[in-house]
């Protein structure tokens, strides 16, 4: 059987990808996942949604796992955030209910924008150096 071409595009974004790429790919996840399960609702497919559910607490589990407690503040606070999607994720589940959903999508997709500006600026800086350290 030949290997599917997009499957194997897809690892090979995901094995050499940077650690702050890998982030922005699992918010990107979990905002797919939260999309099909509200579609799955609006269509009362109870089991398409909660499979989507369920993948989008793992890539929240994930997130959340990763975190350096001993950054402090920082990590205490997404910590906090990603405990809050989890929750709303759950109760979206247990309840069939989309509200919830929503709000765990719209704290996802401001964590993502956050996180897209924080590797721009990370980037920007990296370039930066590197022009100083050449013209040095």
């Amino acid at each position: 059987m030949n290997p599917n071409p997009y499957d194997m595009y897809e690892e090979t974004k995901v094995s050499t990808a940077t650690p702050e790429a890998l982030v922005l790919m699992l918010f990107d996840g979990c905002i797919k996942f939260t999309g099909k399960a509200f579609a799955a609702m609006e269509k009362c497919d109870n089991q398409a949604s909660h499979n989507a559910l369920v993948s989008a607490q793992k890539i929240i589990e994930e997130l959340e796992s990763s975190l350096d407690m001993s950054t402090g503040d920082i990590a205490n606070n997404l910590k906090s955030l990603y405990e809050f999607v989890n929750e709303r994720l759950i109760d979206a589940n247990v309840k069939k209910d989309p509200k919830p959903l929503e709000e765990a999508l719209q704290v996802v997709r401001s964590m993502r924008a956050m996180w897209a500006e924080a590797m721009t600026q990370m980037a920007q800086t990296r370039k930066e150096g590197v022009k100083v350290n050449a013209a040095g």
